[in-house]
């Protein structure tokens, strides 16, 4: 978010400035929008959504883990990704030497059978060293919420919020 004006004011209006990261909620989108940016793209909020495909215990992950339950690893690919915090992560955190650089790591997670991203909903996984991306508002997601009534509530509160700031004004 700290750099949405500073993009905003390098493209002007030639180019449509999407804000993202830890964004889930109105307040994120108004912020964004407050901010200069024309839009948000909110990532992790929309896979504890019904409709998202999603191998099992993802869902189920994002709504039990708190704020502070995820990690920054290359347990999964050897590039750093925002995860929640497992078994698995906490074996790198623990054995950094054991990790490989990408794209081996990739491919050795995916041997040792804890990288399904992208698979089918159903797909059975060991959840305790599975690898779930999650953004950083993770904590906030308590519900699993259809995509349709998730977007309703989003512009419902980003529209509750501008309605408050812009009474600022009238004082």
């Amino acid at each position: 978010m700290a750099l949405v004006p500073q993009v905003v004011d390098a493209v002007g209006d030639k180019v449509p400035v999407v804000a993202a990261g830890g964004l889930y909620d109105g307040r994120g989108l108004a912020a964004a929008l407050a901010l200069g940016a024309d839009g948000v793209w909110i990532g992790t909020r929309f896979i504890a959504t019904p409709e998202a495909r999603a191998v099992n215990g993802y869902k189920d992950s994002l709504l039990a883990t708190s704020e502070d339950g995820t990690t920054i690893s290359r347990a999964y690919t050897g590039k750093t990704c925002r995860v929640v915090a497992n078994d698995w992560t906490r074996h790198y955190d623990k054995n950094p030497a054991d990790l490989k650089p990408f794209p081996q790591q990739a491919v050795a997670s995916m041997q040792a059978g804890v990288n399904h991203l992208g698979y089918p909903t159903g797909t059975e996984v060991d959840v305790s060293r599975e690898f779930y991306p999650a953004g950083q508002g993770v904590g906030a997601i308590n519900q699993l919420v259809p995509a349709g009534e998730l977007v309703r509530r989003i512009v419902h509160e980003a529209e509750a919020v501008l309605a408050r700031v812009s009474k600022l004004s009238e004082r």
